[in-house]
Protein backbone atom coordinates (compact mmCIF):
# COMPACT_ATOMS: atom_id res chain seq x y z
CA UNK A 1 0.00 0.00 0.00
CA UNK A 2 2.83 2.36 1.23
CA UNK A 3 4.70 1.63 -1.88
CA UNK A 4 1.72 2.01 -4.31
CA UNK A 5 1.33 5.28 -2.24
CA UNK A 6 4.99 6.18 -3.11
CA UNK A 7 4.87 5.42 -6.86
CA UNK A 8 2.06 7.34 -7.62
CA UNK A 9 3.13 10.37 -5.98
CA UNK A 10 6.60 9.96 -7.95
CA UNK A 11 4.38 9.88 -11.14
CA UNK A 12 2.62 12.90 -10.22
CA UNK A 13 6.01 14.85 -9.49
CA UNK A 14 7.50 13.66 -12.47
CA UNK A 15 4.89 14.76 -14.59
CA UNK A 16 4.50 17.75 -12.63
CA UNK A 17 8.05 18.63 -13.58
CA UNK A 18 7.95 16.97 -17.03
CA UNK A 19 4.94 19.64 -18.13
CA UNK A 20 6.52 22.77 -16.30
CA UNK A 21 9.67 21.96 -18.78
CA UNK A 22 7.59 20.87 -21.76
CA UNK A 23 6.32 24.11 -21.45
CA UNK A 24 9.09 26.45 -21.11
CA UNK A 25 11.03 24.79 -23.96
CA UNK A 26 7.92 25.23 -26.25
CA UNK A 27 7.73 29.06 -25.32
CA UNK A 28 11.30 29.36 -25.65
CA UNK A 29 11.40 27.54 -29.02
CA UNK A 30 8.26 29.51 -30.11
CA UNK A 31 10.58 33.02 -29.25
CA UNK A 32 13.16 31.40 -31.35
CA UNK A 33 10.57 31.03 -34.58
CA UNK A 34 10.43 27.45 -34.25
CA UNK A 35 6.73 25.46 -33.19
CA UNK A 36 7.24 22.07 -31.19
CA UNK A 37 3.51 22.03 -29.74
CA UNK A 38 4.53 18.18 -29.06
CA UNK A 39 6.83 18.96 -26.09
CA UNK A 40 4.11 19.78 -23.50
CA UNK A 41 1.96 17.20 -23.92
CA UNK A 42 5.31 14.19 -24.57
CA UNK A 43 7.58 15.87 -21.82
CA UNK A 44 4.75 15.42 -19.15
CA UNK A 45 4.46 11.57 -20.11
CA UNK A 46 8.42 11.12 -20.34
CA UNK A 47 8.48 12.58 -16.65
CA UNK A 48 6.13 10.71 -15.68
CA UNK A 49 7.97 7.83 -17.14
CA UNK A 50 11.09 8.79 -15.67
CA UNK A 51 10.05 9.02 -11.90
CA UNK A 52 7.55 5.47 -12.35
CA UNK A 53 8.19 2.28 -10.39
CA UNK A 54 5.22 0.29 -11.77
CA UNK A 55 3.67 -0.27 -15.10
CA UNK A 56 0.05 1.87 -15.33
CA UNK A 57 -2.72 1.96 -18.52
CA UNK A 58 -4.39 3.69 -16.04
CA UNK A 59 -2.06 6.27 -15.25
CA UNK A 60 -1.43 6.52 -19.09
CA UNK A 61 -4.88 7.46 -19.90
CA UNK A 62 -5.22 10.23 -17.48
CA UNK A 63 -1.90 11.45 -18.78
CA UNK A 64 -3.16 11.19 -21.79
CA UNK A 65 -6.02 13.34 -21.23
CA UNK A 66 -3.85 15.73 -19.02
CA UNK A 67 -1.45 16.05 -22.11
CA UNK A 68 -4.30 16.83 -24.57
CA UNK A 69 -5.51 19.55 -22.37
CA UNK A 70 -2.12 20.81 -21.94
CA UNK A 71 -1.66 21.02 -25.46
CA UNK A 72 -4.96 22.96 -25.62
CA UNK A 73 -4.57 25.64 -23.08
CA UNK A 74 -0.56 26.19 -24.29
CA UNK A 75 -1.64 26.99 -27.53
CA UNK A 76 -4.58 29.46 -26.96
CA UNK A 77 -1.87 30.86 -24.35
CA UNK A 78 0.93 31.57 -26.36
CA UNK A 79 -1.43 31.88 -29.80
CA UNK A 80 -4.68 32.93 -29.20
CA UNK A 81 -7.45 33.70 -32.13
CA UNK A 82 -6.55 37.88 -33.12
CA UNK A 83 -10.67 38.29 -33.44
CA UNK A 84 -11.44 36.77 -29.85
CA UNK A 85 -8.86 35.70 -27.76
CA UNK A 86 -11.13 34.02 -24.93
CA UNK A 87 -10.63 30.41 -24.26
CA UNK A 88 -14.36 29.55 -25.06
CA UNK A 89 -14.14 31.26 -28.68
CA UNK A 90 -10.98 29.30 -29.30
CA UNK A 91 -12.41 25.92 -28.53
CA UNK A 92 -15.39 26.79 -30.21
CA UNK A 93 -12.96 27.58 -33.18
CA UNK A 94 -10.38 25.22 -32.59
CA UNK A 95 -11.09 23.39 -35.94
CA UNK A 96 -9.89 26.41 -37.72
CA UNK A 97 -6.23 25.44 -36.58
CA UNK A 98 -3.65 24.75 -38.78
CA UNK A 99 -3.21 20.56 -39.63
CA UNK A 100 0.28 20.63 -38.29
CA UNK A 101 -0.91 22.13 -34.98
CA UNK A 102 -3.69 19.57 -34.17
CA UNK A 103 -1.43 17.19 -35.61
CA UNK A 104 1.55 18.05 -32.89
CA UNK A 105 -1.01 18.03 -30.18
CA UNK A 106 -2.53 14.90 -31.15
CA UNK A 107 0.97 13.29 -30.87
CA UNK A 108 1.89 14.74 -27.46
CA UNK A 109 -1.59 13.03 -25.88
CA UNK A 110 -0.38 10.01 -27.61
CA UNK A 111 3.54 10.28 -25.96
CA UNK A 112 2.22 10.94 -23.00
CA UNK A 113 -0.02 7.54 -22.74
CA UNK A 114 2.56 5.48 -24.25
CA UNK A 115 5.14 6.85 -21.85
CA UNK A 116 2.87 7.47 -19.07
CA UNK A 117 1.78 3.77 -18.75
CA UNK A 118 5.36 2.45 -18.97
CA UNK A 119 7.72 1.86 -16.21
CA UNK A 120 10.74 3.83 -15.78
CA UNK A 121 13.86 2.36 -17.25
CA UNK A 122 15.96 2.04 -14.41
CA UNK A 123 12.95 0.92 -12.00
CA UNK A 124 13.39 -3.25 -10.78
CA UNK A 125 9.70 -3.66 -11.71
CA UNK A 126 8.08 -6.00 -8.45
CA UNK A 127 6.73 -9.69 -9.77
CA UNK A 128 2.92 -9.88 -9.43
CA UNK A 129 1.34 -13.13 -8.13
CA UNK A 130 3.21 -15.89 -6.89
CA UNK A 131 7.33 -15.87 -6.42
CA UNK A 132 9.40 -17.00 -9.45
CA UNK A 133 10.36 -20.47 -9.36
CA UNK A 134 13.91 -20.53 -9.06
CA UNK A 135 16.22 -22.37 -10.84
CA UNK A 136 19.14 -24.32 -8.95
CA UNK A 137 21.96 -25.68 -11.10
CA UNK A 138 23.18 -29.37 -10.07
CA UNK A 139 21.18 -32.36 -9.53
CA UNK A 140 17.86 -32.42 -7.43
CA UNK A 141 17.42 -35.07 -4.95
CA UNK A 142 16.24 -38.70 -6.35
CA UNK A 143 17.30 -37.60 -9.64
CA UNK A 144 19.60 -40.74 -11.04
CA UNK A 145 22.36 -40.34 -13.83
Amino acid sequence: MVRTAISILLSLVGAAVGAAVGVEVFVWLLSQSLYALVLPGACLGLGANLASRDRSKIRGVILGVVALALGIVTEWWNRPFIADASFPYFLAHMTELLPWTLIMIAVGTVLAFWWGSQISPWAAERPRGRSQAVKVQGTVEGDQN
